[in-house]
């Protein structure tokens, strides 16, 4: 058995110890706190710097909106297309053109031959009734209605050669000597071509000077009827 004194020395060990053992566990709680802090203090230092990165994104976004002038709630819409600008010419007018094709009515101007073929020198004309031949007579100074309510304008003086069927008929509705023959009357080509240049049936030059109708097939003159005018 120990003795008193050896009792209370192994007591003050003890007491030593747990004294030791208390400060350690407080100075070791005291490294944590201080380091829970710090981690504490850096968390909320990055959350206040993501707190103004947010911000200044959201100033950027609003700067560039307003910059452009659109807006989130507004869907984003496609340019509207450049309307096509229209041709500034003018199509012409068919007394222009160089018909293949239809009926013309015109003055012929030539008739001659290339070799086996005929070949006819056309002036377009335009023979107006009516409204529009009182409004174009009227317009050139002529007496408005005109005679016989027909008027006919040839301001374009432009020829035009189309090859013609030699074999075809042409009807015609004037004599030699400027008789006319309302009903008509039918030759053939070759006659026609005669009585044309004064060879045959037409010495005074009448059919030079009468209007005619022409067909025109593929380019060629299939058909020649003259104009009845009363």
């Amino acid at each position: 058995m120990p003795t008193g004194v050896n009792l209370k020395t192994a007591l003050g060990y003890v007491g030593i110890s747990l004294a030791t053992a208390l400060i350690a566990a407080a100075a070791v709680m005291a490294v944590m706190s201080g380091r829970l802090s710090s981690y504490e203090l850096i968390h909320s230092d990055t959350d206040k710097r993501l707190d103004r990165i947010e911000a200044a994104v959201a100033s950027l976004t609003v700067e560039v909106a307003s910059s452009t002038g659109t807006t989130d709630s507004l869907p984003a819409q496609s340019p509207s297309p450049t309307p096509p600008v229209p041709d500034s010419t003018p199509p012409e007018s068919s007394l222009d053109d160089d018909v293949q094709f239809g009926r013309q009515f015109c003055y012929i101007r030539e008739i001659k031959w290339e070799g086996s073929t005929p070949e006819i020198k056309v002036d377009y004309a335009q023979m107006l009734t009516g409204s529009a031949a009182a409004a174009a007579a009227a317009a050139r100074g002529d007496e408005s209605p005109p005679p016989n309510d027909y008027y006919i304008l040839n301001e374009n003086t432009k020829l035009r050669s189309f090859p013609a069927q030699s074999s075809m008929s042409v009807k015609l509705t004037s004599t030699d000597g400027g008789a006319s023959a309302p009903s008509g009357y039918t030759v053939g080509f070759g006659q026609f071509a005669d009585m044309y240049a004064g060879m045959s049936g037409g010495a005074s030059g009448v059919f030079r000077n009468v209007p005619y109708w022409i067909t025109i097939d593929g380019g060629t003159i299939t058909s020649i009827e003259e104009q009845y005018l009363p």
